[in-house]
């Protein structure tokens, strides 16, 4: 049964090469080196249709290639150095401190590049705070739109109620002398009609309420 293995040569040897060369305290800046030249494909060497393992052979190279561009300097960044991605000044600087060699300047650059990666955290952490609020805010104005459309089909399909304004009752329950003599006023008027309207047979009707009596 055969294997169906496909060994790369090229890269195999190149790989070899590259590992023996860098030395022990540069394997934190070859890293970094690498994972920028991957990632952008324009960045040191273009990589552009490249598969994985070309791009890799091609970014090992140009690391081999700006290899002592990297590793000059003494205890901060050259002015070559300075235009590189952040991610690589900071190993750069990281090499130094370990060394013990990273001088004043070399601190300032590492603790300038350190607020700067603080700052760019917040600004994320602000801005992702920012739209969690405004689909909140979405939220709650599609759930009170909803509230309102249906409160308003409910108050339209409602039967209309009648409303009768009532006076409202004194605030005391006392009966004062104008109030009973108005009663009885209104009494006698009453009792005049009925007597008005009677009929002519008395003994058919009612007794009736005599105030006098």
């Amino acid at each position: 049964m055969k294997a169906n293995l496909k060994f790369d040569n090229k890269n195999f040897i190149a790989e070899v090469s590259i590992a023996k060369m860098i030395e022990e305290d540069e394997n934190e800046l070859h890293s970094a080196y690498m994972s920028e030249c991957m990632m952008n494909e324009a960045m040191f060497v273009n990589t552009a249709g490249m598969s994985s393992s070309d791009a890799k052979y091609m970014c090992g190279m140009s690391y081999m290639k700006n290899r002592q561009m990297l590793m000059e300097g003494t205890g901060e960044l050259s002015e070559k150095q300075k235009t590189l991605p952040d991610a690589l000044k900071k190993s750069i600087l990281k090499r130094y401190e370990k060394e013990g060699t990273l001088s004043e300047e070399g601190k300032k650059q590492l603790m300038s590049m350190s607020s700067a990666v603080k700052i760019e955290v917040k600004e994320d952490e602000k801005e992702e705070q920012s739209e969690n609020k405004m689909e909140t805010e979405n939220k709650n104005e599609s759930d009170n739109e909803g509230k309102d459309e249906k409160e308003g089909i409910q108050e339209m399909q409602a039967e209309p109620t009648a409303v009768f304004p009532q006076k409202p009752a004194p605030s005391t329950g006392e009966i004062t002398p104008k109030a009973a003599e108005e009663g009885l006023k209104i009494d006698e008027k009453l009792q005049k009609e009925q007597e008005a309207a009677a009929p002519k047979n008395p003994q058919l009707q009612s007794p009736t309420f005599n105030l006098k009596a």
